[in-house]
């Protein structure tokens, strides 16, 4: 076990270590920061020294809508006992390692993905280039919910340490230190106004980074096994007309995908494991099995390691799926691939077609425009006043206004129209086929 903490050092104010800080952006909200020599204890961060120092600076933890804020307080006569006075309030034990300080608060696995993940692989290696995965920390505030607890795999070796908890570096009562500390970003995820910030050149950087750590730890035996994504805990569904199980992730090259489909065009089909359901999926797999020259393969991603999932995804020519995070998984496609989106009753969204366009892919959506091919979950509405769940039923305009209303309309099961969908991905399916021609001229 590697060792974080150096022991517990004497801190004199007579020493010529002091405290700095520069921040990148003009709100706490868009804001970065590097420091340097700050200390944290009893549940606040302070500048090291004497005298005033820094001007209290604060910085957004993570995402665009995350609540948790890092505030740094100067060091001045307003604050008792600022550390380095001496005594016992001036030992302190110090973190010797990069230490990066996240939020990430999504559940949802799209904004996971694109806000939390990109976002924290922005500061660690964009921004601030970390060494190797041995040599930080990651700080977190966050309570382990959702996907949070499996993001440090990616990015150090070590899990998430959190403020106050006697098992980690930052033990509740102790004063500890950091050499080098840095917090944000606010302005670099996708699901929100940091979207144009992120380059194209971001996205396919970021995008090889996750194969190839999911790919290197896949290979080691640790945290990558078990990504999830909408739901967990869930057995294996497939009715793949080829192998039942995904490509051995180890033994693939995910830039250079190799004929996995006996020659054929590889479509998948993405099932949901509740809600959004295509209802007469049987009869539309049994159509695309009927197009000439593809081989079909129906999934729900989540019975899978997230190794195994980018194996299918990376052998995959034509992605097909109803409107959910799921599709998020776009990113990981080959390039030139395409994707068919499934939508329900008067409800889009453009952010996959947005998303597939900055990674060069192929976009077709099909909508539902007959409501009696809706099937709609009313006990979605359970516990809702009389009144306002009269408005919601009758008004799919209401979804705009209500974060319950959105559910309702979202999340209905749909009876597509099987020739309508068989024709998107036949189309596809040709354009996929003749983008990789053109580019194979080049």
């Amino acid at each position: 076990m590697l060792r974080l903490l150096v022991p517990l050092l004497f801190l004199s104010a007579a020493e010529a270590l002091k405290s700095t800080v520069k921040c990148e952006g003009e709100t706490a909200a868009t804001r970065t920061c590097a420091f340097e020599n700050v200390c944290y204890r009893s549940g606040h961060w302070w500048s090291y020294g004497d005298g005033v120092l820094l001007d209290t600076v604060e910085v957004t933890l993570g995402t665009y809508d995350a609540h948790g804020k890092l505030q740094v307080l100067g060091s001045n006569l307003a604050v008792p006992q600022p550390v380095g006075d001496g005594g016992d309030e001036g030992r302190c034990q110090w973190v010797d390692v990069p230490v990066f300080y996240y939020e990430a608060p999504q559940s949802m696995y799209y904004h996971w993905l694109v806000d939390d993940m990109l976002g924290l692989w922005w500061l660690t290696q964009r921004r601030y280039g970390a060494a190797s995965d041995d040599n930080i920390v990651l700080l977190t505030d966050t309570s382990f919910h959702g996907l949070t607890p499996r993001m440090p795999s990616l990015f150090s070796r070590r899990p998430f340490a959190k403020l106050d908890d006697d098992a980690g570096p930052f033990p509740k009562g102790v004063c500890t230190c950091v050499r080098e500390m840095y917090a944000g970003p606010a302005g670099y995820q996708l699901g929100g106004p940091g979207i144009f910030r992120v380059s194209d050149g971001d996205l396919f950087a970021f995008r090889h980074f996750v194969q190839e750590r999911v790919k290197s730890t896949a290979s080691q035996q640790h945290a990558a096994a078990e990504f999830v994504l909408d739901s967990a805990d869930l057995p294996m569904t497939t009715t793949a007309s080829t192998a039942a199980t995904a490509p051995n992730p180890l033994e693939y090259d995910y830039e250079h995908r190799d004929g996995h489909c006996y020659g054929k065009m590889c479509v998948l089909v993405l099932r949901r494991s509740k809600d959004r359901l295509i209802v007469n999926e049987d009869e539309l797999v049994a159509r695309l099995r009927a197009l000439p020259g593809v081989d079909v393969t129906v999934v729900q991603l989540e019975s899978f390691s997230y190794a195994e999932q980018l194996a299918l995804l990376a052998r995959t020519d034509v992605l097909v799926g109803a409107h959910g995070s799921g599709l998020a998984n776009l990113m990981f496609l080959p390039r030139k691939a395409g994707l068919v989106e499934i939508f329900p009753y008067v409800f889009s969204r453009p952010t996959y077609g947005v998303l597939a366009k900055r990674f060069g892919l192929g976009y077709t959506s099909w909508t539902n425009t007959d409501k009696d091919k809706a099937v709609f979950h009313e006990e979605i509405l359970n516990g809702a006043a009389p009144n306002l769940k009269e408005l919601i039923i009758r008004d799919p305009d209401s979804r705009h206004n209500s974060w319950l209303s959105n559910l309702y309309w979202v999340n209905q099961d749909t009876i597509v129209d099987v020739e309508a969908i068989a024709q998107a991905v036949q189309a596809q399916v040709k354009s996929t086929h003749t983008r990789r021609a053109q580019r194979s001229l080049l």
